[in-house]
C-alpha cells in the first residue's frame, strides 16, 4: 500500500513529534500482523505553512487600517492553505494579506473560488489592493530609512507582495502580505 497526502504545522517542533508519532503507528501497526511498512516523509516540509511575523504585522496594520479603514482590517484566525509564500517567510520577516475581491451583492460563502472558473473579481477590489500596497510600501520604506540613520546606509531591503481579498458585503478582509528585510 502506498499512501500520500500532506503534512502541514505553525510549528517545526510540533511537525517533528507528529512524524516521529506517524512512525511509531506504521511501524508498531505492521509489526503488530507480521508485516513490515516504511514511512517517508521528508524533514523539511516542501510548502510550509505561511506564518505572519508578529514585528512586522504590528508594524504595519497601521498602514492598512489607514489605506482602506480600521473597520475594514481584520485579523482571521490561522489558516492551512496551500500557499508557496511561507518559503519566503521562512528566509526574511514576512507579513501574507488577502484583499477581497467577491462583489458585496453576492453571498461570499457561495461565491466560486479563485481557483473556479466562474470566479468573478470585483474590479473594485483593485483599488483597495493598489492603495493597501502602496500604504505598506510607504511604511516599509520610511522604516527602511529610520533605520539608515541608525546602522549603515548601505543596508538594502526586499520586498514581495501577495495580494488576495474575501469580502462581507459591510468590508473587505485583509489579513496581509510584504517581505520586509
Amino acid at each position: 500500500v502506498k499512501m500520500l497526502g500532506t503534512l502541514r504545522t505553525f510549528d517545526p517542533a510540533m511537525r517533528r513529534q507528529i512524524i516521529k508519532d506517524m512512525n511509531d503507528v506504521v511501524t508498531h501497526s505492521a509489526q503488530a500482523i507480521g508485516a513490515t511498512a516504511k514511512l517517508n516523509i521528508p524533514a523539511e516540509p516542501q510548502t510550509p505553512a505561511t506564518v505572519n511575523n508578529p514585528d512586522l504585522t504590528a508594524k504595519m496594520l497601521p498602514s492598512l487600517r489607514a489605506a482602506v479603514g480600521a473597520a475594514n482590517v481584520t485579523e482571521p484566525p490561522l489558516q492551512m492553505g496551500a500557499e508557496d509564500f511561507g518559503v519566503y517567510a521562512l528566509q526574511v520577516p514576512s507579513l501574507f494579506f488577502f484583499v477581497g475581491a467577491t462583489d458585496p451583492t453576492v453571498d461570499v460563502v457561495n461565491a466560486p473560488s479563485n481557483h473556479s472558473p466562474f470566479f468573478m473579481l470585483d474590479e473594485r477590489s483593485l483599488d483597495v489592493g493598489v492603495r493597501s500596497m502602496l500604504q505598506v510600501s510607504r511604511e516599509s520604506v520610511a522604516i527602511r530609512l529610520a533605520k539608515a540613520t541608525i546602522r549603515s546606509p548601505c543596508r538594502t531591503s526586499r520586498r514581495i507582495v501577495v495580494l488576495m481579498r474575501n469580502s462581507t458585503p459591510a468590508s473587505a478582509a485583509i489579513c496581509a502580505s510584504a517581505l520586509v528585510n
